[in-house]
């Protein structure tokens, strides 16, 4: 038995290219540097200017799409206000079935999706195809945490069967190449 989603939606999120921004010196200067910082996993920001205000050297995959759904107090008022361009919260909960997110290639060997931090939630959708909430970037809703919510299956090997994923917003400050 897997849990399904009430009132589905499809969210669209842009995972980073680890890889491809671990290629990439920023700040092109005569000592080779990454786009990607391994410590705080997160890509690099460059101050070139000095002005105190770094811009990421992010690189993303290409988007990925899954089933969702809005988990809140009150789900309904949160689309309409986001729909109207108030999101007061700067932050959201998506619900998501174990189902959907193995067969689009989104579990990873631990049985847990395989966002991380850094990954951009870019928009939500009806099954249908009519844009919900283009999510604006800057400031952007990145990927902060994922917490199991359903099991499901036999009672000897019960299986996470639903998933709640939390997505923030976060200030992006320079930090200071020496």
């Amino acid at each position: 038995m897997f849990g399904r989603l009430i009132n589905p939606f499809l969210a669209r999120v842009y995972r980073l290219d680890i890889e491809a921004m671990r290629g990439v010196d920023p700040d092109l200067s005569d000592v080779p540097t990454s786009g990607y910082d391994d410590d705080f996993r997160e890509p690099v920001l460059d101050d070139t200017c000095g002005a105190g205000v770094g811009k990421p050297s992010r690189r993303e995959l290409d988007p990925v799409e899954f089933e969702t759904q809005i988990i809140g107090k009150s789900s309904s008022e949160a689309l309409r206000m986001m729909a109207g361009g108030n999101a007061p919260d700067v932050g959201i909960e998506l619900g998501a079935s174990a189902r959907d997110l193995d067969s689009r290639g989104l579990l990873g060997d631990d049985g847990l999706p395989v966002f991380r931090p850094g990954d951009r939630l870019d928009s939500i959708w009806t099954l249908q195809g009519g844009l919900v909430w283009q999510i604006t970037d800057p400031p952007g809703l990145f990927f902060v945490g994922v917490t199991p919510t359903g099991w499901g299956g036999p009672l000897a090997a019960p299986r996470r069967n639903l998933f709640r994923i939390m997505w923030q917003d976060r200030q992006v400050s320079a930090r200071r190449r020496t």
